[in-house]
């Protein structure tokens, strides 16, 4: 019998060092793709930005997109989570009895403070990761990523009609032209 707690409690601590990998794994694949998403948003949020949204605002759009993204994982992860586990414990049982030499049942069951828990984790995760990019965000200069990254308007003399310019105003005007200059997108 001493053997069978000692293999228990060695499956125990191996299950858990397991958690521990996967769980900062995950918090760092979570950071990534916060990181990436900011990259690449970065010029909308400049401009954003440049029409008068204030910080606030911009944080309250980084913090929704969170939670979205914290949701799809912790329903997707637990799924596959529940499925990987229920996987390994029926097809691993029978080579656990035998590293054990004693009868053991190992029982597949969810514990709803365990998910309660995983779902607590990945949302401080997103928390965390979301606040260290809006701060990312709030320290970036709204210029230099304009004009730095390649968001520049081209320089082409393009003549509205006098009629447009006259009869629907300068908002239309405005609307032909960048019509104009950008034909292939119309």
């Amino acid at each position: 019998a001493y053997y069978y707690y000692e293999g228990l409690e060695f499956i125990t601590a191996l299950a858990i060092i397991l958690t521990v990998v996967l769980a900062l794994f995950s918090a760092s694949a979570i950071y990534n793709t916060f990181s990436v998403c900011l990259q690449a948003q970065l010029k909308e949020f400049a401009l954003l930005r440049s029409m008068g949204t204030t910080f606030r605002q911009i944080k309250h759009i980084l913090y929704c997109e969170g939670v979205l993204l914290g949701g799809t994982v912790a329903i997707i992860g637990s799924g596959i989570g529940f499925l990987g586990t229920w996987i390994l414990i029926t097809f691993m049982a029978p080579y656990v009895q035998n590293v054990l030499q004693e009868a053991v049942t190992l029982q597949y069951t969810v514990s709803f403070k365990n998910i309660l828990i995983a779902v607590a984790v990945i949302f401080v995760t997103v928390f965390l990761s979301v606040y260290m990019q809006a701060r990312k965000v709030k320290k970036s200069d709204i210029l230099d990523i304009l004009f730095e990254k390649g968001l520049q308007v081209k320089n082409t003399n393009i003549n509205s009609s006098a009629w447009v310019q006259k009869k629907l105003g300068f908002e239309a005007a405005l609307a032909f032209k960048n019509m104009s200059r950008n034909r292939k997108v119309y």
